[in-house]
């Protein structure tokens, strides 16, 4: 896609060979590519097996927590410089990453796990609630309720949404909102900057302004590092970036 365009380009540039991997053989890199293959990011079997083959360097994407998985498992499996499969998995789900964060007494919203919406008593929850797949990104599912009988929609929403079929039910949590983004290299960790989030003020929860670097106090800071290098260690995350809200 677009966002892996530059990736690729810059891949090519510094003189590798650039193997290329998407479903659709008309996708935005497959004619920069240095070697296209019309395979799903999904299939990491498939892919492992030519990677067997090709024996890669690297095994890399950006942007996309689907291709992470298969990245960090491929490059697993080929003993190459990356992240484990278990990571990338606790990273992609977020009932499994809130599982983390309890068993770590790492604070976060409570939260209900719901495959059948009937299963629950509607007037026992306080609203308002946000609702999510469990397992998808850049706020898709993800909606903002403030009755039982806008829940039914949002849950619907996001079951469709989720992969695993499992649909988050969280308290709202008010503050500010901040991104982080870190470096990593053999499980030594660096943070290199941390934004200030907007929104525009819908229930889709769309971000609609940044500011980089945050104005913060040295308090805030202190607490965003701390709280952040904590995660890292965690979730076990040894090298690439991440990029924490």
């Amino acid at each position: 896609g677009i966002l892996q365009k530059a990736f690729v380009e810059r891949l090519i540039e510094r003189g590798f060979e650039a193997h290329v991997f998407d479903y659709n053989e008309d996708c935005v890199c497959a004619n920069i590519a240095s070697v296209f293959h019309c395979v799903s990011i999904k299939s990491k079997e498939e892919i492992l097996q030519l990677a067997l083959v090709l024996n890669p360097v690297a095994v890399q994407t950006v942007a996309t927590e689907l291709g992470n998985i298969t990245a960090c498992y491929v490059g697993e499996k080929l003993g190459l410089h990356t992240n484990s499969y278990q990571v990338a998995q606790i990273t992609t789900d977020k009932s499994l990453m809130k599982k983390k964060f309890n068993d770590h007494t790492i604070r976060n919203a409570s939260y209900l796990e719901v495959t059948d919406l009937d299963q629950i008593d509607l007037d026992s929850l306080l609203y308002p609630l946000v609702v999510k797949p469990c397992d998808r990104s850049a706020g898709r599912g993800v909606t903002l309720v403030s009755d039982k009988r806008s829940l039914r929609k949002s849950f619907d929403l996001a079951l469709a949404e989720s992969n695993k079929k499992l649909v988050l039910i969280e308290e709202l949590l008010f503050g500010k909102q901040f991104s982080i983004e870190t470096i990593s290299s053999q499980g030594v960790h660096q943070i290199v900057a941390i934004t200030r989030m907007y929104f525009d003020g819908t229930h889709n929860f769309v971000e609609a302004q940044y500011v980089i670097p945050a104005i913060i106090s040295k308090n805030e800071e202190q607490k965003i590092n701390n709280f952040i290098l904590k995660t890292l260690e965690v979730f076990n995350i040894k090298s690439g970036a991440c990029h924490i809200e």
